[in-house]
This record gives C-alpha cells, sequence and structure tokens, in this order.
C-alpha cells in the first residue's frame, strides 16, 4: 500500500479497500483484541490525525483523499510492523511499551 497523488483511480480505489479491511480487523480480529493490547478506532484516530468518525465513515465505504489516505497507511504500518496497541489505564489510553517509539505523532 503505498499514498501518492498521481496514482491512478484503480490503485487508489484498490488502497481503499485495503485500508477498510485492515481497519476493521483492527475492529473485530481477535488478535487485536487480546492480552497485549487492543487498536482503539479513536486512539487510531488521534495518532493519525483523523476524527474518529471520518474513520468510521472510510470503514462504511466512504472515499477518502490522498493526504488522509496516506497518514492512514502510515498508521497500519505501525500497527501491522511494529506491533503497535493501546492499554487502557484509569479510562485512558496509553500506548503499549514492548519498543515501539512511545513519541511518534503523524502530522497533517
Amino acid at each position: 500500500m503505498l499514498g501518492g497523488d498521481d496514482i491512478p483511480l484503480a490503485a487508489a480505489l484498490n488502497e481503499e479497500d485495503q485500508i477498510r479491511r485492515a481497519l476493521n480487523r483492527f475492529r473485530f480480529d481477535p488478535a487485536f483484541r487480546g492480552a497485549t493490547g487492543r487498536v482503539p478506532i479513536t486512539a487510531f484516530a488521534n495518532l493519525v490525525a483523523v476524527s474518529p468518525q471520518a474513520l468510521y465513515k472510510i470503514m462504511a465505504g466512504a472515499h477518502m483523499r490522498y493526504d488522509t489516505r496516506a497518514r492512514i497507511i502510515a498508521g497500519i504500518r505501525l500497527v501491522l510492523e511494529r506491533g503497535l496497541r493501546w492499554q487502557r489505564h484509569n479510562d485512558k489510553w496509553h500506548r503499549n511499551k514492548d519498543g515501539t517509539d512511545q513519541n511518534f505523532q503523524l502530522s497533517k
């Protein structure tokens, strides 16, 4: 999955489908809801600087701009490749401490 401004429409739609599958997997797959941590949509939205409402709309089929798509892809890579997860403590989500960069934040 690569984000970009000048990719063909078919490739962009394929990326959007892959993004939807990944977000729905984070939401429903038990592999992302275990003792090692979760991937809550609200915390993921904060990471990629996209509103949770926009992520839910994207998961339901809404199209996204190329810059939004690129930020979400970068966040998905953090979760899948670096194992980023969150734990809930005192009603707040905190990133896990298993070697992922705790100071990483995607910017707009």
